[in-house]
């Protein structure tokens, strides 16, 4: 049996290449961050810019979006209307989660753990389609979730911390660099299903994630893709 051109089995030692890596990344991470101490209620970090993550993601979870927090700021509340503001993503990552705890740290110790493997997985995915290993690219995607980096910027700089946009982004570099159509439809399937399943659906939600997820790595990705666009 098939399955989108290739064999059953090759699908299978695929998503396991995936399954080993979010897994081996989420060990890394618990070792890192020593989580056997971890009280989720308690955020992991509570100084410098994370408590302003985390009044964000309190308002978020008690007012329903960042914007206005009636509790800060006396006697009118606190207004972020006019501060420059487009990471958004993260937001709307902490009201889904919100759907399972109204606690703020709660939530924002899950979405940060939990963008360990996320890199990971992302990581696999680009190194898969350069041509890696599937040993190595669990490999290299655990070192890639781990750096430094990762705990550096950690809570008190959550949207830095949250990078697993970039390698999906770094895949769209590459089908352009190779000359590989980006606007294409899935074949062999029904014309709308192949829309929303193909490469150009593909496309548009890297390019959404990215946009909304961090000002800095999108205006990289611009630098990039110009650079790109030049060479090719």
């Amino acid at each position: 049996m098939k399955a989108g051109g290739l064999p059953a089995r090759w699908w299978l030692t695929e998503w396991a290449t995936y399954l080993w890596a979010a897994l081996g990344s989420s060990i890394l991470m618990f070792g890192g961050l020593r989580l056997w101490h971890l009280k989720i209620g308690i955020p992991l970090y509570y100084s410098g810019d994370a408590l302003a993550t985390g009044a964000h993601f309190k308002t978020v979870l008690s007012q329903g979006w960042f914007e206005y927090e009636p509790q800060l700021g006396a006697p009118t509340g606190e207004l972020y209307y006019d501060f420059p503001q487009a990471d958004n993503f993260h937001l709307i990552a902490a009201k889904v989660l919100g759907l399972f705890s109204s606690q703020w740290p709660v939530v924002m110790n899950v979405y940060f753990l939990i963008g360990f493997p996320l890199t990971a997985l992302a990581a696999v995915w680009f190194l898969r389609v350069v041509g890696v290993s599937r040993i190595l690219s669990i490999v290299l995607a655990g070192v890639y979730a781990i750096a430094p980096y990762h705990f550096q910027r950690n809570e008190a700089q959550l949207y830095l911390a949250s990078y697993y946009p970039i390698p999906l982004a770094l895949v769209l570099l590459v089908w352009i660099f190779r000359g590989e159509p980006i606007w294409t439809r899935r074949s062999g399937v029904d014309r709308w299903w192949g829309i929303f399943t193909g490469r150009g659906a593909a496309v548009v939600l890297i390019l959404a994630l990215l946009g909304t997820a961090s000002q800095y790595y999108s205006v990289f990705f611009l630098i990039l893709l110009s650079f790109t666009g030049i060479v090719t």
